[in-house]
C-alpha cells in the first residue's frame, strides 16, 4: 500500500471551528494529527452582499447601539477565529491541508488504518475525527460501517426542517442582489440553474414543482438615504 509521506495518529476530516479545534487539542495533547479540508480555504465562509452606497448611517449606527447592549461581535469577523485556530493547530504541531478532500476511510477488522484521498493517494491514520455532516461520513465508510452509522444519520433530522412527510426533497437556492433595479431576473434564473447542477446534478429530472421569486424582499428592517 502506497502512503504519503507521513503517517498520523488523528485525521481530522473538516477544516471548519469544529475541526480546527479538535487540532488543537489533538496536537497539544501530543498526537500526531493532519487536517483535510477539501476546499481551498479553511472555515467552510458564509458570504453576503451589501449595498454599503444607499444605506442611512443613522440607521446603521443605531442598529450598533442596539447590538451593543447584549451581543458580541468577533473583532475582524469570524474569519479572525478561524484564522487563530489555524495557527494555533499549526504552533501546536499540525498538519492542515486544503484543497484535497477524503474518499473513503479505511477500515480493517472494526478499525481505521487509513484514508483514500481524493487525488487517489492513501494516507494511514489510527483515528478520524469526522467534523462533517452525517450524510458527507456515510459517504466516506465502507458497507458494514456505513450501514451502522447510516442509523444515526436518519434519526439526526430534526423535526422543525422536515418539508415532507413523503421522502421527497426540497432545493433551495438564492442569491442576495444589490440595489441594481434593473437587475434580469432570467439570468439570475440561470445563475441558480447553474449553480444547482454543480452541486445536485440530475436534479431537473426529479422536478415536481419549480418556484422562482425574483427581487424578492428579503429583510424590512433597513433603512437607505434615498
Amino acid at each position: 500500500m502506497t502512503f504519503l509521506n507521513n503517517s498520523f495518529d488523528f485525521a481530522v476530516i473538516g477544516g471548519g471551528l469544529t475541526g480546527l479545534t479538535a487540532a488543537v487539542y489533538l496536537a497539544r495533547a501530543g498526537k500526531s494529527v493532519v487536517v483535510l479540508e477539501k476546499e481551498n480555504q479553511l472555515g467552510r465562509q458564509w458570504t453576503y452582499c451589501d449595498a454599503m452606497d444607499v444605506i442611512s448611517a443613522g440607521f446603521a449606527i443605531r442598529q450598533g447601539q442596539l447590538a451593543g447592549k447584549g451581543v458580541w461581535y468577533v473583532e475582524g469577523g469570524w474569519q479572525t477565529v478561524v484564522d487563530d485556530l489555524r495557527d494555533a493547530a499549526i504552533h501546536a504541531g499540525a498538519s492542515i491541508v486544503t484543497g484535497k478532500g477524503a474518499k473513503h476511510i479505511q477500515i480493517e477488522n472494526g478499525r481505521v488504518h487509513g484514508i483514500e484521498l481524493s487525488d487517489g493517494k492513501e494516507m494511514k491514520v489510527s483515528v478520524v475525527i469526522a467534523a462533517t455532516g452525517p450524510d458527507e461520513l456515510c459517504r466516506l465508510l465502507p458497507g458494514e460501517a456505513r450501514q451502522s452509522v447510516g442509523r444515526w444519520k436518519e434519526q439526526a433530522q430534526s423535526g422543525p426542517v422536515t418539508l415532507s412527510d413523503n421522502g421527497a426533497l426540497v432545493l433551495h437556492a438564492m442569491r442576495y442582489n444589490d440595489n441594481d433595479i434593473g437587475r434580469d431576473a432570467q439570468a439570475d434564473k440561470k445563475e441558480l440553474t447553474d449553480l444547482l447542477d454543480l452541486l445536485e446534478p440530475g436534479w431537473e429530472k426529479e422536478v415536481v414543482a419549480i418556484r422562482f421569486s425574483p427581487n424578492v424582499l428579503v429583510s424590512h428592517d433597513s433603512r437607505t438615504i434615498r
